[in-house]
């Protein structure tokens, strides 16, 4: 038998709880608590933490399963933990079919600094250093809700920061300035210039034997990598080919107890979680817009990088940028995702480490949609998650997006511009007709598309 106290920091395990006077003397200092709530049986425990120097909080789940309880109990409080087997599955299944009610998202800002390649009218590359300042001397994206940020060249692609937000509308706010910021800069150059919906992008030879040095050789830091895999070191004058990266950032340092950051096994368990639900799931949503010559330089499953301010995911291209709803579904998925990865959760997820990783690096469709399928009832969980106000419909048209790809449920993949707005108005906080997952998501219902 332990005190309750030596399991602070705990989660998810099962105990038979022992306390022998449940009086209700005893229980007038127990802010919270319900003696017929926490009876001597088995009960599982989602988390344990300290509550002030003589009391304990512990969240539980009851025997049924269908709620979990709060409750302040004295540091004396004696259990008994169990791990035999099958109390084991009974707590994972309970874990999952509770995962909606357990599993809450830490407050973060989420970001990004997503890249996107120029054509003129005949569907040729424009490079963007024809027409944008560098990283030291950046043009600007468009002056709506929160722009005005750096817009620049990499390589031949275009990139530009976007506004770290808590708030994800106001963050594709921020992706939309990105956007209408690059096509107003191209058609300075170019009056036909368009945004293109690819990934990867074909190179003219001639560009690649008659372009500096700074505008053909890859320029980016080598990122960290969760498996120790490491991209091609090519030349750049030898690769007839670029990729666009849609690399997400996680801004969780400012919300972390500073005596007691972070520490690297914490980064691996997110960027495996990410891999293999997130990941895992952008093959099967972008099955026709990804191209796995992309991850022969970067992109490979585990990319990751720790910037100050907390967790850059740089696995995703930057197919989630063809419409403002995908991008929601993309981010929202992304952030519980940080968090089960996070809490130990990715035991629960049927896929092993060698199956994410060639489903990624490959794009296998097949594969991706194999394991989604054989983790559906998880999948619709965390779906649940993300999206507490949905209705079961909801939540289902959710995972069917994953399943079938983006065209599903968006009309035009391509045409970037009506999906954005960019040459039209944007109402602000994402309010636009069908442009984020609230609007959008009823017509999915209906079997209608979103423009």
């Amino acid at each position: 038998m332990k005190c309750i106290k030596d399991f602070i920091g705990r989660t998810n395990f099962v105990v038979k709880a022992e306390e022998p006077s449940l009086k209700a003397k005893t229980l007038s200092q127990w802010e919270g608590y319900s003696a017929h709530e926490f009876p001597k049986v088995c009960i599982f425990i989602l988390s344990v933490r300290r509550y002030s120097d003589n009391l304990t909080e512990i969240a539980y789940i009851n025997k049924s399963g269908t709620k979990n309880f709060s409750a302040v109990i004295p540091n004396t409080f004696k259990v008994k933990e169990l791990t035999a087997p099958l109390l084991l599955r009974i707590m994972d299944k309970l874990t999952v079919e509770n995962l909606h009610r357990t599993l809450h998202r830490p407050s973060m800002t989420i970001g990004s600094d997503p890249e996107m390649f120029v054509e003129d009218e005949n569907g040729n590359v424009i490079p963007a250093y024809l027409f944008l300042g560098g990283k030291d001397k950046p043009d600007k994206t468009s002056q709506g809700n929160y722009g005005n940020l750096p817009l620049y060249w990499d390589g031949f692609q275009a990139e530009f920061q976007t506004s770290p937000q808590g708030c994800l509308g106001w963050n594709t706010d921020s992706t939309q300035c990105g956007l209408k910021g690059l096509l107003i800069a191209a058609r300075k150059f170019n009056p036909k210039a368009k945004v293109s919906s690819k990934t990867v992008v074909d190179i003219p030879r001639e560009l690649l034997e008659s372009g500096k040095e700074e505008h053909v050789q890859f320029g980016c830091m080598p990122s960290l990598n969760a498996y120790d895999m490491k991209g091609s070191q090519a030349n750049g004058r030898e690769i007839s080919f670029r990729p666009a990266g849609g690399h997400i950032h996680f801004g969780i340092n400012a919300y972390k107890d500073v005596k007691n950051p972070y520490k690297k096994e914490d980064y691996i368990k997110m960027v495996k979680a990410l891999d293999a639900i997130l990941g895992v799931a952008c093959v099967s949503l972008f099955a026709n817009q990804d191209n796995p010559k992309r991850r022969e330089l970067y992109g490979l499953a585990g990319e990751y990088r720790l910037p100050p301010h907390g967790l850059e995911y740089r696995v995703l291209s930057n197919a989630w940028l063809i419409h403002p709803m995908i991008m929601n579904l993309v981010f929202d998925l992304s952030r519980v995702t940080l968090t089960f990865g996070y809490k130990d959760y990715l035991r629960l997820w049927n896929a092993t480490e060698e199956e994410t990783i060639n489903c990624i690096n490959k794009c296998d469709v097949a594969l991706a949609r194999k394991i989604l399928k054989r983790n559906e009832a998880l999948f619709l969980q965390l779906i649940k998650c993300a999206y507490g106000h949905f209705d079961a419909k909801y939540i289902k048209a959710v995972m069917k997006i994953f399943m079938k790809g983006m065209e599903y449920a968006i009309k035009d993949v391509n045409d970037v511009h009506s999906n954005w707005n960019l040459e039209g108005t944007w109402v602000t906080h994402t309010n636009s007709a069908n442009k984020n997952t609230s609007v959008g998501m009823k017509d999915v219902i209906k079997g209608k598309k979103a423009a």
